[in-house]
């Protein structure tokens, strides 16, 4: 039926051809677009609000016990230096590694993902303000 309306904000409006539009049919289907578009402009700035606080790009690290995690390669003797593929990587302290994090290397612990957050190891009994504890050994962006 040609001209059925609903309130609904998800309905996907397909505009057909009809002779005529009333004034309150026009002032429904305009009110119910920018009701619409306040849901888009919601949405965005609440996903703009949640910005994820990701692991650091890759950088060189120490060579410990005589191998480099994964991604990673040898360099000057006392280095590690990421390659391409390479994602972000910190000295292991203890035997865990932080909150989305593997160990690597047997000396490393190596972000699990691209989104694995940023990881320091912790000093003191407290984290940095931003941060969360994670294991004994680490602090986790709480972003």
């Amino acid at each position: 039926m040609v001209g059925k309306k609903t309130c609904s904000p998800y309905r996907t409006f397909f505009i057909t051809k009809k002779d005529e539009w009333n004034d309150n049919e026009l002032i429904e289907l305009r009110i119910s677009i920018k009701k619409m578009n306040k849901i888009l402009i919601l949405v965005l700035s609440t996903m703009a609000c949640f910005e994820v606080m990701a692991a650091p790009p890759p950088q060189p690290v120490v060579k410990l016990g005589g191998s480099c995690p994964a991604g990673y390669s040898a360099s000057g003797g006392f280095y590690c230096t990421p390659s391409g593929n390479a994602r972000f990587a910190i000295i292991r302290l203890g035997n865990s590694c932080p909150g989305g994090y593997i160990s690597s290397g047997g000396n490393y612990c190596l972000a699990a993902s691209d989104n694995a957050k940023a990881a320091v190891p912790k000093e003191g009994s407290s984290c940095p303000t931003g941060y969360i504890t994670s294991g004994s050994n680490y602090c986790l962006s709480s972003r």
